[in-house]
C-alpha cells in the first residue's frame, strides 16, 4: 500500500508525538528505610510491612521522619493497604503526608462481635508540589475508643499491611531531543515532497 504525502506526514507525526510524550514510570520505595515500632515487620525486600497492634503502644507506626526524597517530575505517591479489624475490635489506619497534625487518608471502624471487617485498596496522592524536596510520611495503626474488653484491657487483634509504596514520575524529553525530532520530521517531509514532485514531472 502506497501512502500519499499527507498520509505519510500524519503517520510520522503520530510516531513523533508518541516518542516525545512524557513516559510514566514508578520508583519503588524500600520500607526498610522507615523507622518501625517493635510490632512492625518489614519484608526483606522492603516491598511490604505488617503493623500489629500493641497493648501498650498506640498508635503503632511506620514512619519516615527525615522525609522521602521526591525526585523532580514526581507526580503521585501510591501504595496498597489492607486493614483487618478483628471481631469486637475498633481500629483505624491513618496516613500522614507532610502535615503530621492531620491525616491525608484514614479508614477503619468498629467490627461486630462475630465477624472481622476488612478495608483494602490502593491510595494515591498528588505530590507535584513536593517535587525535588523531602516529604515526611507516616503510616499509623491506632485503636478506637471501644477497643477494649469487659475488663478494660486493650484488644490487640487487628492488623494493617502496607505494600508497593511508590513514586510515579513523568519522564520529560530534553530540549535537544525535541530539536532532533523536529529536524528529522521536517527532513522526512522534504524528502516525501521531493519524490512526489519528481513523479509528477515524469
Amino acid at each position: 500500500m502506497k501512502l500519499s504525502s499527507p498520509h505519510l506526514a500524519k503517520w510520522i507525526l503520530t510516531i513523533m508525538l508518541m516518542l516525545l510524550g512524557g513516559r510514566a514510570w514508578a520508583l519503588m520505595i524500600n520500607l526498610n528505610t522507615f523507622t518501625a515500632d517493635p510490632t512492625v515487620t518489614v519484608s526483606s525486600d522492603g516491598l511490604s510491612a505488617t503493623l500489629i497492634e500493641d497493648a501498650v503502644l498506640s498508635p503503632v507506626s511506620l514512619i519516615h521522619m527525615g522525609g522521602l526524597s521526591v525526585p523532580l517530575n514526581s507526580q503521585y505517591l501510591v501504595f496498597d493497604y489492607t486493614l483487618t479489624v478483628a471481631a469486637s475490635n475498633e481500629d483505624y489506619f491513618q496516613f500522614y503526608l507532610d502535615d503530621l497534625s492531620l491525616p491525608s487518608f484514614a479508614v477503619g471502624a468498629a467490627a461486630s462481635s462475630n465477624a472481622s471487617q476488612i478495608f483494602s485498596g490502593t491510595y494515591s496522592e498528588d505530590i507535584t508540589s513536593f517535587s525535588g524536596s523531602l516529604l515526611p510520611v507516616v503510616f499509623d495503626l491506632m485503636y478506637g475508643w471501644n477497643d477494649f474488653d469487659s475488663n478494660k484491657i486493650p484488644l490487640t487483634d487487628s492488623i494493617l499491611v502496607i505494600s508497593n509504596l511508590e513514586l510515579t514520575e513523568i519522564s520529560v524529553p530534553e530540549p535537544n531531543t525535541w530539536l532532533l525530532f523536529m529536524l528529522g520530521f521536517i527532513g522526512l517531509i522534504f524528502v516525501v515532497n521531493m519524490k512526489n514532485d519528481n513523479r509528477s514531472q515524469v
